[in-house]
């Protein structure tokens, strides 16, 4: 029997975004005055367990989910490459936690907080090394 969705995903995403939607930066106020958002997962948290944790989940207003669910996405870089080789500024990085695509036909950029990031780059470490696994 599946637990359901991880409670923590939508702390996380209140703590890093304010809910606000991680492309524009837009939510709206809901009637019990929480931030409206929707997190978005990247791979289907019904796959595996595992997944269901924040690197795997974007934080989007509704007309950016819609657009990242049904609409064209295409993406120049390596993405994985791009998020193994990131470096928070803690540590000295240079580089902003930012992934750049072209969503829908627009040039846009989803924003991480970079403790977002580095979980999306565990997640990505934690699958490559399921794949190495015979």
């Amino acid at each position: 029997k599946w637990k359901g969705k991880n409670k923590d995903v939508k702390q996380n995403f209140l703590q890093w975004y304010d809910g606000r939607c991680q492309i524009c930066g837009e939510t709206f106020q809901q009637h019990n005055g929480d931030p409206y958002f929707e997190g978005l997962y990247l791979v289907p948290y019904t796959k595996a367990e595992w997944i269901d944790r924040p690197g795997n989940v974007l934080c989007l207003c509704p007309w950016h989910s819609a657009m990242f669910q049904f609409g064209s996405k295409h993406v120049d870089t390596d993405i994985a490459s791009q998020v193994l080789g990131f470096v928070p500024q803690k540590s000295g990085g240079d580089k902003p936690a930012v992934i750049n695509l072209t969503l829908c036909g627009t040039d846009e950029t989803i924003k991480f907080h970079e403790d977002h990031f580095i979980e999306l780059k565990v997640m990505i470490q934690e699958s490559q090394k399921a794949e190495d696994t015979p």
